[in-house]
């Protein structure tokens, strides 16, 4: 068995594991990326038709790491978002308070993993291993060993991004909070009838908010949009087999008014609404990132934000440690990441589900309280402005 040292082993191959090895790739380490399913095929990249959020916050920071440059022509911007609460009068509409910049970005999850990936291909001192299982990991005060089937591999520092039911967090025995919600959601990649006009929509209904996200025209310019759809599971899974032509049928009926008929629909997947917690993100040279250590209620679209803001204040304290002459896999980098991660997490968390709990209420007293709060934020531009930038990863 070949035996290599790396500074970092990187465990996950997806969005935010590549993204932290190009982070950490630039700033001088020596990083390997082991990724269990073959990544990298074109096969691969384009199986997942899925959209990310991307906030004016993380395009910030691609920007900062040379990556927006090459990402932006993909990307569709968003110029306002509306949110309505069961009823078109009961709205708030959010715009960047300063004119001519866009509130965030929508980009296929395709086009994102290619371009990581050429990024990573483009940088020497990073490697990855894919079709790599792992067998085991051990820690000792001077480093970590992670045991694969072809490779072992000694490292001063494991990042653990390998995902919800991330391997080295349940190997390590590493505590999380758990909360499983009673709803699944609908992801579908429509083609409409009217223009978008860079507008998101959260529309929240009785039954669970619906998000419709603009997507870029295809190459004809059809207008195209990403739709999430949350209800209870059996309603999810009972409309998922539905033929596309009942299915555009019932979804036109809460889309129509927004981006008009729906023309087709090009892919769609179901998946169910969970979040968590670790009860630690960094202790033992081992740090968790992206959904490895956290994931939250999909209702505001921030979940890979948080990841891009794991990867960025990874990176930062490293260099920090660099500068002062310690081991990047120490307890103070561990303490720091842990440090400087933990609230914004917590908060956010807190945040999206009480949103969804406080929206799905539907006494009297809540919705009044809905009506009032949503007519107030709309109105007072102080207020609307503050939750803009703090959506849009502003105000840390």
């Amino acid at each position: 068995m070949n035996i290599n040292r790396y500074d970092a082993v990187i465990i996950g191959g997806g969005y935010i594991g590549l993204a932290v090895a190009i982070f950490l790739g630039k700033v001088g380490l020596q990083v390997i990326v082991v990724e269990k399913d073959k990544i990298t095929s074109k096969k691969s990249i384009n199986r997942d038709f899925r959209t990310t959020a991307i906030s004016e916050g993380t395009k910030k920071i691609l920007d900062f790491n040379g990556i927006w440059k090459k990402l932006k022509s993909k990307a569709q911007p968003i110029k306002k978002i509306r949110v309505f609460d069961r009823h078109i009068v009961n709205k708030i509409d959010f715009m960047n308070p300063k004119k001519h910049n866009f509130l965030g970005y929508i980009v296929e999850n395709k086009y994102l993993k290619e371009i990581l990936i050429k990024e990573i291909n483009s940088i020497k001192n990073i490697l990855i291993i894919q079709n790599s299982l792992i067998k085991d990991i051990e820690i000792n005060e001077d480093e970590v060993t992670v045991r694969t089937n072809t490779i072992k591999l000694n490292s001063s520092l494991l990042i653990a991004s390998d995902g919800k039911n991330s391997f080295v967090r349940k190997k390590l025995k590493e505590s999380i909070f758990f909360k499983q919600y009673n709803h699944s959601a609908l992801v579908m990649n429509l083609v409409h009838t009217k223009d978008h006009k860079n507008t998101a929509y959260e529309i929240f209904l009785k039954s669970g908010p619906l998000a419709i996200l603009p997507m870029q025209s295809s190459l004809n310019k059809k207008f195209r949009s990403s739709v999430i759809w949350s209800h209870n599971h059996k309603f999810i899974n009972n409309i998922y087999s539905l033929d596309n032509k009942f299915l555009s049928s019932l979804v036109n009926e809460y889309i129509q008014k927004y981006v008009g008929t729906i023309k087709k629909i090009e892919n769609k997947k179901t998946f169910v609404l969970s979040a968590h917690i670790n009860s630690s993100f960094g202790k033992n040279r081992i740090i968790y990132i992206g959904d490895a250590a956290h994931s939250i209620h999909p209702i505001a679209g921030q979940g890979w934000n948080l990841g891009m803001r794991d990867c960025e204040n990874l990176k930062k304290i490293i260099i920090e440690a660099l500068d002062l002459g310690l081991d990047i896999g120490s307890e103070f980098v561990c303490k720091e990441f842990n440090n400087a991660r933990y609230f914004d997490v917590f908060s956010l968390y807190q945040v999206t589900d009480k949103l969804n709990s406080i929206f799905m209420n539907e006494k009297f007293i809540f919705k009044k309280s809905r009506q009032l709060g949503l007519g107030l934020i709309d109105y007072n531009k102080n207020i609307n402005n503050y939750i803009t930038k703090y959506a849009m990863g502003d105000i840390l």
